[in-house]
C-alpha cells in the first residue's frame, strides 16, 4: 500500500496486486454485497424473532422456580456452580 498526497487533508490510498493469499482474498470480497448482507442482517434483527430453545427452557425453569417458591436473584451462582461441580467430578 502506498499513500498519495493530493491535497493537505486528503490522502489517497494505492493498493498493488499481490499474488500472495492474502491479496487474493481481499480481491475476492465484493464490498457492495458485503455491506448489503449487513444492512440485510440489521433489518432483520429488528424485526421480533421467535425464541429459541434455550430461551424457552429457561423460561419454563424460571417458571418452576417461581412455583417452588425460589427466588433467581436470591441465588448465588458462583457458590451453586462450585456445588455442583463438587457433586458431579467425584
Amino acid at each position: 500500500m502506498s499513500l498519495i498526497y493530493i491535497q493537505e487533508h486528503l490522502i489517497v490510498q494505492s493498493w498493488y496486486r499481490s499474488d500472495k493469499i492474502l491479496g487474493k482474498l481481499y480481491r475476492a470480497i465484493n464490498e457492495d454485497d458485503f455491506l448489503e448482507d449487513i444492512r440485510r442482517e440489521i433489518q432483520l434483527e429488528s424485526r421480533p424473532r421467535p425464541k429459541s430453545l434455550l430461551e424457552r427452557l429457561f423460561g419454563f425453569v424460571q417458571l418452576q422456580m417461581s412455583a417452588a417458591g425460589i427466588r433467581l436473584k436470591s441465588i448465588d451462582w458462583l457458590e451453586f456452580a462450585k456445588d455442583l461441580r463438587i457433586r458431579f467430578v467425584k
